[in-house]
């Protein structure tokens, strides 16, 4: 294939990358604006502000790495703090068919922080009385942290 510009002939090569199913807009996005000449993720650092920025934040770094349903369930941790809500309430909020989605959802989660050097934790318990499964962030300054790295990364 070949693709012609102004300044001549450029050859351009099929590549072929495994894109997880619920980023694919993302990654259409990205590429776009990396075929455009935009500053995305491609960008330089020394040209990329905000780029610096989120590298100097680990909360942000580490928002930006969760996939969608990652970022689902910590939205509703995040607006539900320091309130303990049912696996049933999560899973209804986040659109899951049941609660036992939960926790796939959940297994990267932590190691993601880790990598992103931020130490992320929710709590998880049963109520004593009923046995329910709980969630939540109780922990006020970690969850308004994540609620900032959020709106920051989603202006």
């Amino acid at each position: 294939m070949y693709r012609y510009r102004e300044l001549g002939e450029m050859t351009s090569v099929d590549i072929t990358v495994p894109v997880p199913s619920d980023r694919i807009p993302e990654f259409y996005r990205v590429f776009a604006d990396w075929i455009e000449g935009g500053a995305h993720a491609f960008a330089d650092e020394s040209q990329s502000t905000t780029r610096q920025q989120v590298e100097q934040n680990p909360a942000q770094r580490w928002w930006l790495s969760l996939n969608a349903n990652e970022r689902a369930f910590f939205g509703v941790m995040i607006d539900t703090s320091p309130r303990m809500v049912t696996g049933e309430e999560v899973a209804q909020r986040m659109g899951l068919e049941s609660e036992s989605r939960i926790g796939p959802v959940l297994s990267w989660s932590r190691r993601k922080g880790e990598k992103a050097g931020l130490a992320v934790w929710w709590e998880f318990r049963q109520d004593p009385i009923t046995g329910v499964p709980m969630y939540g962030i109780e922990d006020t300054d970690f969850a308004e942290k994540i609620r900032k790295a959020r709106e920051a990364a989603e202006a």
